[in-house]
């Protein structure tokens, strides 16, 4: 009703959120050189089994470094989650669920990277977030999520066009 305020966790991490001239939010994105595909880091392993199947797929076209505790392929967990996605092109940000309105950190946090995230959750993230700058796997088999991540590594055009694209749908959030 009249009372209702939605307040994203996502909202929780403004140190990344920056300001133009113009009061136009964005975020502040590491602009790193790309020498990496795809970073994972994760260590909840209840998550949705997607997640799994996703990163499993996705290995099986191109490495994908996983430096949290979940599936760690790198030897460490890594210490700085943003300078060790800075440094790949995709960020997997995969919520531990999909439910519509629950959008947590992950999708800022790689965006924070400089990196294009591949994101799976909110079914409605594309009211907040502009589709035009990450990768939306919402609604898609883990195959077609795979297909449009090959897609995108594969054109160098359309990738930095995603990375240069505004993070947000209005200026004004």
């Amino acid at each position: 009703g009249d009372r209702y305020i939605r307040y994203p966790l996502w909202l929780l991490y403004d140190a990344y959120f920056t300001k133009d001239s113009e009061g136009r939010t964005s975020i502040d994105r590491l602009q790193l050189p790309k020498t990496a595909f795809c970073s994972f880091v994760y260590s909840n392993p209840k998550a949705d089994p997607v997640r799994r199947r996703f990163f499993e797929e996705l290995c099986a076209y191109k490495m994908v470094d996983a430096g949290g505790k979940l599936y760690n392929n790198i030897g460490k967990r890594v210490e700085d989650k943003r300078l060790f996605e800075g440094s790949h092109k995709f960020a997997i940000a995969f919520e531990n669920v999909s439910q519509e309105g629950y959008t947590t950190e992950k999708l800022i946090e790689a965006f924070a990277a400089g990196c294009v995230p591949v994101y799976w959750g909110d079914s409605a993230v594309s009211r907040v977030f502009n589709p035009e700058a990450f990768i939306d796997c919402s609604g898609y088999t883990v195959g077609e999520m795979v297909g449009r991540v090959k897609a995108v590594d594969r054109d160098d055009g359309l990738y930095e066009r995603m990375r240069q694209a505004p993070v947000f749908c209005r200026p004004d959030y």
